[in-house]
């Protein structure tokens, strides 16, 4: 089915020139696959049978008798849609999939009244056309270490399409169990099948208009793309070699660590990741050097279903001093602008608690704007307010591994220290604590260590975590997670579902 939404939405534009007139009675008998009974068979009709799946229903009477059957298979899915856009375009497979069903395109054999039939609709002449892609105006530089980069004309090499991604009845009505409070032990795990063999899986991004599949990115910097009921998938991208990955299958924050789409154009990704590939790591106290370690958050065009790596552009650096908190989350938030989790360098712990760099903190950048990014004038420390970095959006935290969005809400988890775990709620200029604090209590800081300069630890003005547990019990890295909205387990609705890396618990 999701092979066939990808094909519709290149139909979009010319299905909405399409007009069905109801002047009087139509004279020519109901056609095959005419899923909108407007007598010609055309995108409309496949977008038809989209709504019908999704729930609304086609018109009554006449052409398909209110059904979405066009290969008289007895169901109405994937399958009648692929068949209507290959007559479309004219492809010789267009045809019934079934015996005893007409071809695609051709009458039907029965005797409709004529109020159940439309007279034609004109011929549709409109020519798709290409989203815009974001334009970089000027705009006031932010003061922020970042690196405008080249983009050159894109020429990434087509690779192969998926298959069909299915839409396979789901078992999960089995599995639920009565509504409620979230019960333990009564839920089935199920391994993705196009993950198999796939190592150090680091991110997972649905893609726009195409219901199935999604793109993950794996620590080295590879990046497939994946239909999320089947086997099927696709390498996309191979930055293997070029991102840094220095302790390999030691846990790290180096490689290639999150990915987004952009929410204005699908054709491009966002995507952070460590470079350079060789290097000396910076000390706290150092200039920065050609050489050093860095995170990068950068911009890709997809050509071609590749995600082409001349199309970079360089949207921001941030300098690390040690291989672990660097930049791993990166959202885009439903007010269009990108969300970037930055930790604390892991190194220097006061970086949670000052606002004159980009460390320990959720940043806040419209890259649609400026060049490379412009600072959004509602960021609450814009223009200096308490320090020089302006891209901060909320402080005071460890490492941000993930993060995501809720009906504008954002939950937020922060990976502990020696004790507890937390889950925060995202609020606009809050301070979480660290590493005055770690979960609801003062930070003790680790044996043999000390806090330069050791601040004072008092709770008052500290936003309070929304979760916390503790290493003793429950694990000791907090992975992050969702909110579920769903129908198929509705005793989670509403809830956030969240693990643990150490201890696979969810």
């Amino acid at each position: 089915m999701t092979r066939i939404a990808a094909i519709a939405g290149v139909f979009v534009a010319m299905a909405v020139a399409l007009s069905v007139a109801s002047a009087g009675p139509a004279i020519a008998p109901p056609i095959q696959g005419d899923a909108n009974c407007d007598s010609v068979v055309g995108p409309a009709d496949a977008l038809s049978v989209l709504d019908e799946m999704a729930g609304v229903p086609l018109p009554s009477g006449g052409c398909q008798a209110g059904t979405a059957d066009t290969d008289c298979d007895g169901d109405q899915d994937g399958d009648d849609v692929l068949a209507i856009l290959l007559f479309v375009a004219q492809q010789p497979a267009a045809t019934a999939q079934s015996d005893g069903c007409a071809p695609i395109g051709s009458p039907i054999e029965t005797t409709p009244t004529p109020s159940e039939l439309s007279t034609p609709a004109p011929s549709f002449t409109t020519t798709p056309t290409a989203s815009p892609l974001p334009t970089d105006s000027p705009s006031p530089t932010p003061t922020a270490t970042a690196t405008p980069g080249i983009t050159p004309t894109p020429t990434a090499t087509p690779v192969p399409t998926l298959g069909p991604c299915g839409t396979q009845t789901s078992s999960a009505a089995a599995e639920r169990v009565p509504a409620g409070a979230p019960l333990q032990d009564n839920y089935t795990f199920k391994l993705l099948p196009a993950t198999a063999d796939i190592e150090r899986l680091t991110s997972l991004a649905t893609v726009p208009n195409e219901p199935g599949f999604a793109l993950i990115t794996t620590e080295d910097g590879q990046i497939f793309k994946i239909c999320l009921t089947e086997s099927g998938r696709d390498r996309v991208a191979n930055f293997t070699g070029f991102v840094r990955d220095k302790n390999g299958t030691n846990d790290t924050d180096e490689g290639m660590t999150s990915l987004a789409f952009d929410p204005l154009n699908p054709s491009i990704v966002y995507i952070v990741y460590s470079y350079p590939k060789t290097g000396p790591y910076l000390t706290p106290d150092a200039s920065p050097v050609s050489n050093t370690i860095r995170t990068r958050v950068s911009r890709f065009h997809i050509v071609n279903g590749a995600i082409d790596r001349n199309s970079e552009k360089v949207i921001l650096e941030i300098y690390q001093p040690s291989s672990i908190h660097n930049v791993d989350g990166l959202v885009f938030g439903p007010d269009g602008m990108l969300y970037i989790g930055s930790g604390d360098g892991g190194e220097d712990r006061t970086k949670g608690q000052t606002l004159d760099d980009l460390w320990g903190a959720v940043l806040r950048i419209d890259v649609h704007s400026g060049n490379p990014y412009a600072i959004p004038t509602d960021n609450p420390f814009v223009d200096g307010t308490g320090g020089n970095a302006d891209e901060i959006w909320a402080y005071g935290l460890r490492n941000p591994w993930r993060f995501t969005f809720d009906n504008g809400q954002m939950w937020l988890a922060d990976v502990g220290s020696s004790t507890y775990e937390e889950v925060d709620i995202g609020e606009a200029g809050a301070n979480y604590g660290w590493p005055v604090m770690e979960g609801y209590e003062c930070f003790p800081g680790v044996a043999g260590t000390t806090i330069t300069p050791g601040p004072t630890c008092n709770p008052a003005g500290y936003a309070t975590p929304r979760a916390a547990y503790s290493h003793d019990t429950d694990g000791c890295a907090v992975m992050g997670g969702y909110v579920y909205r769903g129908s198929e387990m509705p005793e989670l609705d509403g809830y956030y579902i969240y693990e643990d890396h150490c201890s696979g618990r969810i």
